[in-house]
């Protein structure tokens, strides 16, 4: 690929859950000087986020450049249809090699912090990776080169367990840390590419509903002013910065319970108190205590029917002046005794036994109230990879308030909140001074972008599985000698294989 300029470097700062209105917000407090000031000259997009709009099938698809019916990963967790059992996506159920991976095989020396699925770790010669935020268990390396830069973060990992700081400030002294390791590592370190993924500002936007208004808090202001500095290190050590979210964040007025919309037309049934599907519990753990049936009046769960709502303050009255506490007990659908169920939440989807029912769901779905779409999971995602999905896949609209209820049965369809989450617009920025285009830049482009444009920056053949090469060739003209390799792919299912191995070697 000829161009009229070279980039040697690509630099990558991901900031999980980041949308354009709160990063305009922070930057424009003064938080962000130097982001601020690159901001005018950098190519800027809305990123479109995966349905649904989640971690690691978001992350995946902006670190691979394929949609997740290519790469596998369709949520936190699924359900096997087969067995009828939760069980968590990790990295060995990821079917197509990230970035680094690829440049890896093509000898392109790489650094990672916190790639996505964290877990477990594949080492892989050339790809300098770290795990520690996010979901790992504790802090992971490759190669032992990295243990150095792995022991400055055994103090994060002390201070991200802390529950005592304030969400906002336990976030600003893991950043402080990190930039020190970001400026050391970019120094010393052989790299093309440097690509540090943080679960900042998405670790408190989920609780912090005052983070919403117009006014900054000045524990926002410390913590991206800290953002500006890693921001300004990585650019000065680069050629092309690049700033990306993989999904926005929202405030929501109703969520939709699927699984109660499904009870009521007879494809789930009811199951017993307590028994649910957990929302990814491999992952939280800390709330595991939402979960626990009480021990005492076996029939308050029977009570805790829908059939019983107008009672139901009377029962919770009666259980806190025995037990002393609020009741924690929920209920869920049945999954052995249901036609179709929606899995956790953040699967968006509903899990059909028999595809007979998918038309008559469909034509259900259609006529609720805060559905923007719902769809055959073929629909949606394209790839070999697609039935890992759930059969159908929900999009509320995000736009109009709606967001989807957890996986229990509340009673109602509809249930009045005033929460935030996740939305699928994140964030896209660009800044590379050498690069030029005469072309329009798209306001919005797909979260499988990413990848195919540093791998094109960089000079370095794409991924035949590629999901956006057409976008590539309408905003560069240079961009029409494109090339593309299997290689990536057949050496991917030999890493796999060794790393599977390896950990059945290690049970």
């Amino acid at each position: 690929m000829k161009r009229d300029y070279e980039i040697e470097r690509v630099a990558v700062v991901g900031l999980d859950g980041l949308s354009w209105w709160y990063f305009k917000k922070i930057f424009n407090s003064g938080a962000m000087p130097y982001t601020r000031s690159i901001y005018q000259k950098s190519y800027k997009s809305i990123l479109e986020s995966t349905i649904p709009p989640v971690t690691p099938p978001s992350w995946s698809s902006i670190m691979t450049g394929v949609n997740p019916g290519k790469h596998g990963i369709f949520s936190f967790d699924y359900i096997d249809m087969r067995t009828l059992k939760q069980k968590l996506f990790t990295a060995l159920d990821l079917m197509h090699p990230r970035i680094h991976e690829m440049l890896a095989m093509k000898d392109v020396p790489s650094v990672i912090l916190n790639p996505i699925p964290d877990y477990p770790l594949i080492p892989i010669r050339k790809a300098h990776v770290m795990s520690h935020l996010f979901f790992t268990p504790k802090i992971l390396y490759f190669p032992y080169n990295m243990e150095r830069f792995a022991k400055m973060l055994s103090l994060a990992k002390e201070v991200q367990k802390d529950n005592s700081l304030d969400s906002i400030v336990r976030s600003f002294k893991i950043a402080e840390i990190y930039r020190d390791l970001i400026k050391e590592s970019a120094e010393t370190l052989d790299w093309k590419l440097y690509w540090v993924n943080l679960n900042i500002p998405d670790v408190y936007l989920h609780t912090r509903l005052e983070v919403f208004s117009n006014k900054t808090l000045p524990s926002e202001i410390k913590l991206f002013s800290e953002i500006d500095r890693i921001i300004k290190i990585l650019d000065y050590y680069s050629d092309a910065l690049v700033i990306v979210s993989d999904h926005g964040f929202s405030l929501y007025k109703w969520r939709i319970s699927i699984n109660d919309l499904l009870v009521k037309y007879n494809f789930a049934k009811i199951g017993k108190p307590g028994e649910i599907i957990r929302e990814h519990h491999e992952l939280m753990t800390r709330y595991e205590h939402q979960y626990i049936p009480s021990k005492i009046l076996p029939f308050l769960g029977l009570l805790y029917h829908p059939y019983f709502k107008p009672i139901r303050k009377m029962i919770k009255k009666l259980y806190s002046l025995i037990k002393g506490e609020s009741p924690k007990l929920v209920i869920g659908v049945d999954m052995h005794d249901s036609e179709a169920f929606m899995g956790s939440r953040y699967t968006h989807g509903i899990y059909i036994k028999r595809t007979e029912t998918i038309p008559a769901i469909l034509k259900l779905l259609e006529n609720i109230p805060g559905i923007k779409w719902a769809k055959r999971r073929e629909d949606v995602y394209s790839g070999p990879y697609v039935s890992r999905a759930p059969q159908i896949i929900v999009c509320p609209d995000y736009n109009e308030g709606y967001f989807l209820a957890l996986n229990r049965v509340y009673g109602r369809i509809h249930l009045r909140v005033d929460v935030s989450d996740h939305h699928p617009d994140g964030v896209f920025m660009l800044h590379a001074p050498p690069v030029h285009t005469d072309r329009t830049w798209p306001r919005r482009l797909p979260v499988y972008f990413v990848t195919p444009l540093i791998m094109y920056l960089l000079g370095i053949p794409l991924s035949s599985a590629t999901d956006s090469p057409h976008l590539l060739k309408n905003i560069f003209r240079d961009a029409s000698d494109l090339r593309f390799t299997d290689e990536y792919l057949k050496r991917w299912k030999i890493v796999r294989r060794r790393t599977l191995l390896r950990k059945k070697m290690k049970k």
